[in-house]
């Protein structure tokens, strides 16, 4: 077609703007944003409307841009709101698992019956790591009184420092002194704890527990008689000596409580 022709067909208009796409075309495309759409040798207006193309979608880029970004907020808010519920969540079945404890140590606690003398002072657990619990107030505490969790004897109050006191552990029952015994067959021993187990020693060889058999507190000061500690796990004889000594599995444990029992 003739230009002259062309001239009248398109408004002048048009070429300004053609060929301001076209130069921001070739801008685009010199800094590498843009790839070159059509190769030389192919039409005129194959290339006019790619370029047009091409520049229509870098105009809209903002705007796509802008819209990927509020999407992405709304959806950053949909997740924080639906972690915040989570959170709460969660401190509540926090809440839940205390009470629970509580009331499962109280009912467990309430099927052994202590001397008539004995205070039954219910504690929070303040730590596990040093073993510490919090003395109610109005409470007088006293050393080497015994701990129970779930009905059973899980350790001795060793020091008290103002409100607080800790707990030494079967476990962790160096320098602890406490004499359990089968319940099946009365035989006593010493409980010691090794590198967080439980064995109950210095046990006469021709009266060895059994697997199963229940370890009880024997006589003693500070301890009632006859509070449940756990059950026999393994038998095996004493490391220089003539005796034996049985593995014990604890009937609780102070780290899985969240309140105790001590009885003074």
């Amino acid at each position: 077609m003739p230009t002259q022709t062309l001239r009248r067909v398109l408004p002048w208009r048009f070429w300004i703007v053609a060929v301001s796409l076209l130069a921001l075309s070739w801008v685009l495309e010199s800094v590498g944003v843009l790839q070159p759409i059509e190769k030389i040798g192919v039409p005129f207006f194959t290339p006019v409307l790619g370029s047009v193309q091409q520049g229509a979608n870098v105009l809209l880029w903002p705007i796509r841009f802008a819209q990927r970004t509020s999407n992405s907020s709304r959806k950053i808010q949909n997740l924080e709101q639906q972690l915040a519920e989570a959170n709460t969540q969660l401190g509540e079945l926090k809440t839940l698992r205390v009470e629970n404890d509580f009331l499962r140590q109280t009912v467990a606690s309430a099927s052994v019956v202590p001397p008539p003398k004995i205070q039954r002072v219910s504690c929070r657990i303040v730590s596990y790591s040093p073993s510490v619990i919090e003395i109610p107030r109005g409470i007088v505490m006293r050393i080497g009184a015994p701990v129970i969790s779930n009905g059973a004897l899980v350790g001795k109050i060793e020091s008290i420092s103002g409100n607080q006191a800790v707990v030494k552990t079967l476990s962790q029952s160096a320098g602890l002194t406490v004499i359990g015994q089968l319940r099946e067959t009365q035989v006593s021993g010493i409980l010691q704890g090794e590198n967080g187990k439980l064995f109950l020693t210095e046990l006469p060889p021709e009266n060895q527990p059994v697997v199963g058999d229940h370890v009880v507190t024997a006589t003693q000061p500070d301890v009632p008689m006859g509070v449940n500690i756990g059950l026999i796990s393994a038998v095996q004889p004493e490391q220089g000596g003539t005796g034996v000594r049985a593995e014990v599995t604890p009937a609780a444990s102070f780290f899985q409580a969240s309140f105790v029992e001590v009885w003074q």
